[in-house]
């Protein structure tokens, strides 16, 4: 469907079913099981009540040898409000090739991917800007990935008054 608008500038329409679909695994999974309504979602560790354990699972070629390696995530300030910096430090583990995105809960504000770059000892960290919402307050997920598996949080971001 085309629709003409302003000189002639021809600009066409779609359809919410033929929307792009989000580019992070977890939120592919997520829009693929029909879970796109806020009120289904259940809410993981909560970043902003403080630091969350994560639990990467590193697939070996069976599954009695898997291996769990534990770490921990925190956001710094934890009051995290939209436009400012916020750094996120995950600790417990050497990773290779750690990085993070970031996707809206309840409103679509596309991904922010976060490197994280080695700090000290087993510890890193990760900067990042969230975009201004429309919402009071923002839902979001990160999910970390890394060599050893994957692992998600979430978190609220408050609009900057």
């Amino acid at each position: 469907m085309y629709f003409t608008w302003g000189r002639g500038s021809l600009y066409m329409l779609q359809s919410q079913s033929k929307a792009l679909k989000p580019q992070s695994k977890l939120a592919q999974s997520v829009q693929e099981r029909g879970d796109d309504e806020p009120q289904t979602r259940a809410r993981l560790c909560m970043l902003n009540f403080g630091s969350c354990p994560l639990t990467f699972v590193q697939q070996e070629s069976s599954p009695e040898s898997n291996k769990q390696i534990s770490a921990s995530i925190q956001a710094i300030p934890s009051d995290i409000t939209s436009l400012e910096s916020v750094v996120f430090r995950v600790q417990g583990e050497d990773f290779s090739q750690l990085r993070a995105v970031i996707f809206g809960l309840n409103m679509d504000m596309g991904e922010v991917v976060v490197q994280f770059h080695k700090v000290d000892d087993k510890l890193y960290e990760g900067r990042a800007i969230l975009t201004s919402c429309t919402e009071e307050v923002m839902q979001y997920r990160m999910e970390l990935e890394t060599s050893h598996g994957s692992a998600a949080v979430d978190f609220d971001a408050k609009r900057k008054e």
